[in-house]
């Protein structure tokens, strides 16, 4: 057997590659659990969204990674539950079926919605009919209620957090004080950013996660854009507070031990309360427990450990 992993838009927006690199150890974690050596691959779909960026849908032959690999287990992380993928998106479920085709399985590993309604919840698996998907693990409470309702012989819903909170699991560049300078990261990416760190009383970095679509209306001074996205978890892990609208900041962050005054744009806030036990201080501040995380985060292995090991094995 072996698994297959659909790696996300890393240089559309770089949250998605720390849902990507968390996801991946995640899988490690499963399969050393299975007590096997299944091998484990990247694949994704990007040739064909790049391509059409660049001379339009009319180009009808991109790459297909999946073309060239059957059997396995297909795992997809992130925000896949959405009325895009519904109602705009018809390709995506019928790559579903041409992967089962070839004996293929789809998991969804810790996933979220967009809307996050219950009418997108049920129209999302009332499309996977026929499609061979034996678990689906949520990443927030809201999307795991939508969802729970639909228990079958042959899907198993279960609860998890976002992929991105094992990130550091695998790269923890944490300085000590006297290795680095002060200073705060401020990542308004989809909201304008608040007037008052114009003028703040400490040095500013500003993250801009969406690299593909950075213009020159967003160039702002001292701003992070990267085509890795290491550069950005190293920012994040030695900063003195981050300020952001964005959820996977958010994420990385508050894993590293960084106080973050987090601004909800969209429902996807719903990621940042799945975690127990998080804890807001009187000036706004996100912070929680590393203890505490872990205990969770070690659950959830094991909740998804049996169900795993039973169909990738």
């Amino acid at each position: 057997m072996h698994i297959f992993y659909w790696n996300n838009c890393w240089f559309t927006n770089v949250g998605e590659a720390f849902i990507d690199i968390g996801a991946m150890e995640l899988l490690k974690k499963l399969i050393e659990k299975s007590n096997t050596h299944i091998p484990l691959v990247n694949i994704s779909n990007m040739s064909a969204y790049y391509i059409n960026k660049t001379v339009g849908d009319a180009w009808t032959h991109p790459l297909s990674m999946y073309d060239y690999f059957r059997g396995g287990v297909v795992v997809f992380s992130g925000m896949f539950i959405s009325e895009y993928h519904i109602k705009e998106n018809p390709a995506f479920f019928e790559r579903l079926e041409h992967m089962c085709s070839k004996g293929m399985r789809i998991v969804f590993l810790n996933v979220g919605q967009d809307t996050y309604s219950k009418e997108e919840a049920d129209l999302f698996m009332q499309r996977l009919e026929g499609i061979d998907v034996p678990i689906i693990v949520t990443r927030d409470n809201i999307t795991y209620e939508n969802l729970k309702g639909w228990r079958s012989k042959d899907k198993k819903i279960l609860k998890g957090i976002d992929c991105a909170f094992w990130v550091k699991d695998v790269y923890n560049p944490k300085l000590s004080a006297d290795a680095r300078k002060e200073y705060d990261v401020v990542s308004y990416n989809r909201s304008p950013e608040p007037v008052e760190f114009s003028q703040w009383d400490r040095e500013v970095v500003r993250a801009w996660h969406m690299q593909y679509s950075l213009t020159e209306t967003k160039v702002r001074d001292n701003q992070l854009v990267s085509d890795t996205p290491y550069d950005y978890l190293t920012i994040y892990a030695n900063a003195n507070r981050v300020y952001t609208d964005l959820v996977h900041a958010t994420c990385v962050a508050l894993q590293y031990g960084i106080p973050v005054r987090f601004k909800p744009v969209d429902g996807r806030a719903a990621v940042i309360n799945a975690l127990e036990n998080l804890q807001m201080d009187r000036n706004g501040f996100l912070h929680i427990n590393e203890a505490d995380l872990e205990r969770q985060k070690e659950r959830i292995v094991a909740s998804i450990s049996n169900e795993f090991t039973a169909f990738s094995i």
